[in-house]
């Protein structure tokens, strides 16, 4: 055998293992892409649903918020409607069928009825025993007020003959997204 042809023979076994390796690196190629491709479909799907999530959050919140705000609007109403209430028959009437036939059924002068209670709420105008009115922002947006009682150290003296009241004013948004229950403190004289 000359000196050539035994390069050639090596020549060709080389060739012929590169080849043979060739094709070997070939398939690991092709499960490396596939698991490289895998992986960023993983990653895809788990940011994707981390941005659904974080979308029902923010529009949670969202709600949230915006029912509290209703509901403040409500104790707004209930407090102003509360201050323009200058008829002392109604503001000291115990009578529930009084106050609801007097156009009043959110003024409540029994301090132990709990409106924190939200199975209490009564708004339906049936059968005449509402303790709670539908506020002019919304019809889902509902106030009422109840008379806690005289309020401590209020002056009794001859230079004022009124008492000051304790009233807990309430404001209730019932929506579809959720519930908001505002209770705030008011002060009234007469």
């Amino acid at each position: 055998m000359a000196k050539t042809d035994w390069h050639i023979m090596v020549g060709m076994a080389k060739n012929l293992a590169e080849k043979r390796l060739w094709k070997e690196e070939q398939g690991s190629v092709m499960i490396m892409a596939i698991l490289i491709l895998a992986l960023l479909t993983i990653i895809g799907i788990c940011s994707t649903n981390t941005s659904v999530m974080e979308s029902k959050i923010v529009r949670n919140a969202a709600i949230r918020k915006q029912n509290f705000y209703r509901a403040e609007a409500a104790v707004i109403q209930a407090a102003q409607s509360l201050q323009n209430l200058k008829n002392t028959t109604i503001l000291n009437s115990n009578s529930r069928s009084y106050l609801n036939g007097s156009g009043y059924p959110w003024l409540i002068n029994d301090n132990s009825v709990n409106m924190t209670d939200r199975s209490i709420w009564d708004h339906d105008d049936a059968d005449n025993d509402d303790n709670a009115e539908t506020a002019a922002i919304d019809p889902n947006v509902y106030y009422a007020v109840v008379r806690v009682n005289v309020a401590k150290k209020a002056s009794l003296g001859m230079e004022n003959p009124d008492q000051l009241y304790e009233y807990a004013v309430y404001g209730l948004c019932s929506d579809t997204g959720g519930e908001a229950l505002i209770e705030a403190g008011f002060k009234k004289r007469y």
